[in-house]
């Protein structure tokens, strides 16, 4: 028996369902068309998967009063009127709600982008924009904790969408959100909800009715959810945090993450809650703070943190020969392209020196286009931003692209004829991609992605262009092997 509405549906005279967006166990998500403002919106219908069904009109039973399904219905209710109380630029707004085919609907604006567990399996993240994404989470948050003593109580990158057409941040999904008093305590006695593992801390795992539901429980997912940012990867769940509390550290170490910004993380998931920080307003101020001290003492501080979710499953049916051969193979390749990619770019900043290119006597600003220069021997072309100065010459400097004969191009940014900062994607003519940071003309951190099997690397890379740290995996995601020289 279907349990979505059929596309093309109309509901309250106002809404066509389009298609499915999504199915979780209490409710189902559509797009709609608002008919008389032509406008796309999201409508969330109560729907609890596997004990509700749906009859041929469309209509959904199992809601008599009193059933589970029911009292489930009626806190859907209350979701949809809490949220529609909350008016903040990083929350999603509901717009309207009503009863229909014997079950309740809400509408909210439709956002037009990626939750976050999406959004990082095809982009990469700098420690700089992963920080901004979760202080905008914090402000939606501060907002709810201190206006409306609201908790989220299920914060996670699956519930954090990025609009794809300016970046912007909105938190979603408020299906286990609580009010809480000014003592701690849940205001209801109905069930907090065990949230998702990762990003619960134990109090909530256990749910527990101690009259600990404070900002801290939210706090704590906002600390696991910069961890998945930085490393890609689930954080620990709370249990193991509580028996080894190394396993945080130790992971973020090993990642390279910044060494404050690992402070902020720990402490924001301590499994002790009077150890966390006691406010979400103080893990933003403190994140803020600890982050510029990262990048006045130059310590990965805008570093790019490619770090692939690892299925934690391994190739165990490889032979260890063959697996030598493979990184063998790899090494040669991707140390071949670094060592060329370095003296390429290393000329490229001779080149520009060369061509009277003189820093000392810059005026201006300017963005060029089809900049012409030769590398190596080869043609090439730059646009972006420069630096001309009084005799009409200028130097590259801000962020753009170069094109070479070959197929090959650079896109990130330059500093005074020098190829350093995060952000870059280099891409050669055989389809191969480097995503990540570089550092004085060569890898630092990132991706380097080979085209013909979909097999990649992700981690730190040596002067020379070779793996030095990190990971190599399949195309589908599951690990091939460590590097650690």
């Amino acid at each position: 028996m279907q349990q979505q509405l059929t596309i093309g549906t109309l509901l309250h005279c106002a809404y066509k369902i389009e298609r499915i967006l999504g199915q979780g166990s209490f409710g189902i998500t559509y797009l709609g068309t608002h008919l008389a403002l032509n406008k796309k919106v999201a409508i969330k219908e109560f729907f609890m998967k596997g004990l509700n069904t749906r009859e041929a009109d469309a209509s959904v039973t199992e809601m008599e009063e009193g059933s589970l399904q029911y009292n489930y219905a009626q806190k859907f209710k209350k979701e949809a009127l809490n949220l529609a109380l909350l008016d903040h630029p990083n929350i999603v707004r509901v717009t309207d709600s009503f009863e229909e085919n014997g079950t309740f609907y809400y509408v909210m604006d439709y956002i037009e982008g990626q939750n976050l567990n999406d959004y990082i399996k095809s982009n990469f993240i700098s420690e700089a924009e992963a920080i901004d994404i979760i202080k905008s989470v914090a402000d939606a948050l501060i907002y709810m904790h201190e206006t409306h003593h609201m908790l989220h109580l299920d914060l996670k990158p699956g519930n954090v969408m990025r609009r794809t057409s300016d970046g912007h941040i909105f938190l979603i999904d408020f299906g286990l959100s609580k009010h809480f008093s000014g003592k701690g305590a849940p205001e209801t006695s109905t069930s907090i909800g065990l949230g998702t593992p990762g990003y619960a801390p134990i109090e909530q795992e256990n749910n527990s009715r101690r009259g600990d539901f404070r900002p801290t429980i939210d706090i704590y997912a906002l600390g696991a959810t910069l961890y998945k940012l930085l490393t890609y990867e689930t954080p620990p769940v709370a249990s193991e945090l509580v028996s080894d509390e190394n396993i945080l550290e130790s992971n973020l170490v090993a990642k390279g993450i910044s060494r404050n910004l690992i402070n902020s993380i720990m402490v924001s998931m301590a499994p002790d809650v009077t150890k966390r920080y006691q406010s979400v307003r103080s893990f933003k101020n403190a994140l803020t703070t600890n982050f510029q001290e990262d990048e006045r003492t130059q310590i990965d501080g805008d570093e790019t943190r490619v770090v692939e979710e690892n299925t934690h499953s391994t190739n165990t049916g490889k032979a260890s020969e063959q697996k030598k051969k493979r990184k063998s193979s790899k090494y040669t390749i991707i140390g071949v392209i670094g060592i060329a990619i370095v003296a390429i770019l290393l000329y490229m900043g001779k080149n520009n020196n060369s061509t009277g290119m003189d820093i000392s006597n810059t005026t201006d600003t300017i963005h060029v286009e089809n900049y012409p220069t030769k590398i190596m021997g080869d043609f090439c072309v730059y646009t972006g931003s420069a630096i001309q100065s009084g005799d009409s010459t200028c130097t590259l400097t801000g962020r753009g692209e170069i094109k070479f004969n070959d197929g090959r191009s650079y896109k990130g940014p330059i500093k005074q004829g020098t190829l350093t900062g995060d952000n870059v994607v280099f891409t050669y003519s055989n389809g191969d991609t480097f995503q990540g940071s570089f550092e004085n003309d060569h890898f630092s951190k990132g991706k380097y992605t080979v085209k013909k099997t979909g097999e990649y690397f992700i981690g730190s890379f040596d002067t020379n262009g070779q793996p030095y740290k990190g990971t190599w995996y399949e195309s589908m995601g599951r690990k091939i092997e460590d590097v650690n020289n």
